[in-house]
């Protein structure tokens, strides 16, 4: 038991979306918005049905990089987890202290085909309230950034030009699905530059501490 909680020690951090689950739950049905977010940008963004697809795309975009650079290489899994996970985090606190909704959501009732039936599905399960920053939005960033940046993808072009298109397409799908607000999304974005920008501070000031060990 030792040797095997040994050899898979950094399994461990998946039990952070445990802890993510039971809160974002528990916000979705105990915190009423104190504030709704909308622009008029929104105003001018159709509905589009369509983009559920990519906008179910995310589940496999994150859950398969995930599970890919853990097999891979623990480090960057735990450089990739520190950026998950501080912002999810992030995230719920806000939540739970300025609670956010959004009345973006068209009357589908009239309307019975395939997608917008999947959408109105989609719609049951996931209310119109925690939408600002876009979770949705921060972890497409997260993903990006780090099939850009390592080691082991960052010289394939393919991959990363799939990956922007996709990301893009994910991001572009909170809005056109009338998921999110563009306000939720550029939130998102700040979030992803304030927690990228210390950590990469973090590693630079590790790296300046090993080499002053070297050099001393």
């Amino acid at each position: 038991m030792k040797e095997f909680l040994r050899r898979n020690k950094y399994a461990a951090l998946f039990s952070y979306f445990i802890i993510y689950l039971i809160w974002f739950s528990l916000l979705e049905v105990h915190a009423d918005p104190v504030f709704y977010t909308h622009c008029r940008l929104d105003d001018l963004i159709p509905f589009c049905a369509w983009f559920l697809i990519p906008y179910l795309l995310w589940f496999p975009y994150v859950g398969v990089t995930i599970a890919t650079v853990y097999i891979k290489s623990k480090p960057e899994f735990c450089r990739l987890c520190i950026r998950l996970f501080s912002g999810m985090t992030i995230c719920l606190i806000i939540y739970t202290l300025f609670p956010s909704g959004q009345l973006l959501r068209p009357d589908l009732s009239g309307d019975s085909s395939l997608l917008s039936t999947l959408v109105k599905q989609l719609y049951f399960v996931d209310s119109c309230t925690n939408v600002c920053p876009s979770i949705h939005v921060y972890n497409s960033l997260c993903v990006h950034y780090t099939l850009c940046t390592w080691e082991q993808t960052k010289h394939k072009k393919w991959l990363k030009r799939s990956s922007l298109i996709l990301m893009l397409f994910i991001i572009a799908s909170t809005v056109f699905l009338k998921q999110h607000s563009v306000i939720d999304g550029f939130a998102a974005l700040g979030l992803w530059i304030v927690v990228e920008g210390t950590l990469q501070w973090g590693i630079s000031r590790q790296k300046q501490r090993q080499m002053g060990k070297l050099s001393a």
